[in-house]
């Protein structure tokens, strides 16, 4: 995977979680400015998880507040 394909796989899950565009959502902005509160946070979680075929661990998933965290998550952990 490409960095650039783990980034277009998040934004689609953030702007999903979100309720929002893809051509709205910022990967910088912060969950909360997204207005994702914890339900919202678990299911974006459970968006990335299911597209990567992976688990996000809740020791790591505590330290990701923006999707920019999330694509350097994957990155590490799939490439």
């Amino acid at each position: 995977l490409t960095r650039t394909e783990i980034e277009t796989q998040v934004l689609a899950a953030l702007a999903f979680a979100s309720e929002q565009d893809a051509s709205a959502v910022d990967l910088g902005a912060d969950f909360e400015s997204l207005g994702l509160d914890s339900v919202g946070r678990v299911e974006l979680l459970a968006r990335v998880e299911d597209a990567f075929e992976t688990h996000v661990p809740p020791d790591d998933a505590i330290h990701l507040s923006c999707g920019r965290d999330v694509v350097r998550y994957l990155a590490r952990r799939l490439t």
